[in-house]
């Protein structure tokens, strides 16, 4: 039960008054500490004393919305049942398309969010955002009637996985279909695979907590640890001027496991060439123009 408890949400000063609580007001552990969570002392000795990473890292996002569509025939009974009880999770992919505005990196969306796809390109990125429903030990990708893949990515599915990535984002992978230790399952079988660090959330998110992640991405582009923007990016959400939002079922269910050291995640890169060469070309095809209409004066 204690995993499903955010450290960071417990009040360090009772407030004054009883009759009435303002949440963004509250002082929370999360004002004075930056928290991290390990799988075993030994884990957390060795990523204590991991290198903060100075290369600028591409993203490779990846997200669903679950929209029924035509399931093939062949697939197994208990696949059917448990692709046609998840809901619509619209937000994931609008998720997808903030971060495709501001980090350079690839996106795939709906029909293309793929197992193979998965596979195939994971290796390559430095940062997953795996914005995918988790049941039974297993990430539900999109089902795109593939006879090599199942398009359920499964604990030992991902444990095969080669990755060299520094972080994996799996911002939808509690719901209540979601069994109690299946996320601890699935944060082990990322760093077996070989991902050293994972943002995850603890249970279902709801659409505001969006901005969170947002600012999280943002406070790792400026060079802070992985604990402390993420600590930040909570802050600065609970200072928003909605109160409603501030309860901590809208901002506390995402935390950080394994290693705090610091990457970046990089900005789409605007070239000068891209804008020179097409003003060159128009320039010239002008100039040629004008000669061809003094020819024939």
């Amino acid at each position: 039960l204690l995993h499903y408890l955010p450290f960071e949400t417990l009040v360090t000063t009772l407030p004054q008054y009883t009759t009435t609580v303002s949440y963004g007001k509250l002082n929370y552990l999360l004002q004075s500490n930056s928290i991290s969570y390990d799988y075993a002392p030994s884990l957390w000795l060795t990523n204590k004393t991991s290198p903060n990473q100075s290369k600028e890292h591409d993203i490779l996002g990846m997200a669903t919305s679950y929209h029924p569509r035509e399931i093939p025939e062949w697939r197994l009974p208990s696949l059917h049942h448990l692709r046609q009880s998840i809901p619509e999770q619209s937000q994931s992919s609008y998720l997808l398309s903030l971060l495709q505005a501001k980090y350079e990196g690839d996106y795939y969306t709906e029909q293309s969010a793929t197992e193979y796809y998965l596979k195939r390109y994971s290796p390559r990125y430095g940062v997953l955002h795996l914005g995918f429903v988790n049941i039974n030990d297993a990430l539900v990708l999109s089902e795109d009637g593939s006879e090599q893949e199942d398009n359920f990515l499964s604990i030992h599915d991902i444990k095969q996985l080669p990755l060299a990535s520094d972080l994996v984002v799996l911002p939808n992978t509690s719901s209540s279909m979601t069994e109690t230790n299946s996320l601890v399952a699935l944060g082990r079988a990322f760093l077996y695979a070989g991902s050293p660090s994972l943002v995850v959330s603890l249970w279902e998110p709801k659409e505001a907590s969006q901005l969170v992640l947002m600012n999280f991405y943002e406070n790792l582009k400026k060079g802070l640890a992985k604990d402390k923007a993420l600590q930040k990016a909570k802050i600065d959400y609970l200072a928003t001027d909605s109160t409603i939002i501030h309860h901590p079922s809208f901002w506390a269910n995402y935390v950080q496991m394994g290693s705090t050291a610091n990457i970046s995640v990089r900005e789409p890169v605007i070239h000068i060439w891209w804008f020179i060469i097409p003003i060159a070309i128009l320039g010239g095809l002008g100039w040629w123009s004008m000669q061809a209409l003094r020819q024939r004066k």
